[in-house]
């Protein structure tokens, strides 16, 4: 029994380096890995907040926008009325006579 005490002792001091050689690897890995996470953790916070920053100016540039073309539009139709050709017809243009100046332009000195 003594024996076999000596040798489970023996086997485990002979194992245990056997057991942690890559413990310190693992380590390495793990915290490595905590900097990656913890990074992009930090990454989508910044994410989220450039989002909620930018939320209004989309929301107030899309108004603006479609403010700014309903207005367009009704400016284009006004311009596109003002130079157009003119309509003369014989209703349009009446002949009358000159019309009636109180005093004469020329007395005027």
């Amino acid at each position: 029994m003594k024996r076999l005490v000596c040798y489970t002792i023996t086997a485990a001091l002979i194992a245990a380096p056997a057991y942690a050689q890559d413990s310190l690897g693992n380590v390495s890995k793990a915290s490595g890995d905590s900097v990656v996470a913890t990074a992009q953790l930090a990454e989508a916070g910044i994410k989220v907040v450039v989002g909620v920053v930018a939320l209004p100016f989309v929301a107030v540039g899309t108004v603006t926008e479609s403010s700014g073309a309903a207005i367009r539009d009704s400016g284009q139709a006004v311009w596109d009325e003002a130079n157009g050709p003119l309509q003369i017809s014989p209703d349009t243009v009446a002949a009358q006579p000159a019309p009636q100046v109180p005093y004469d332009a020329s007395d005027r000195r």
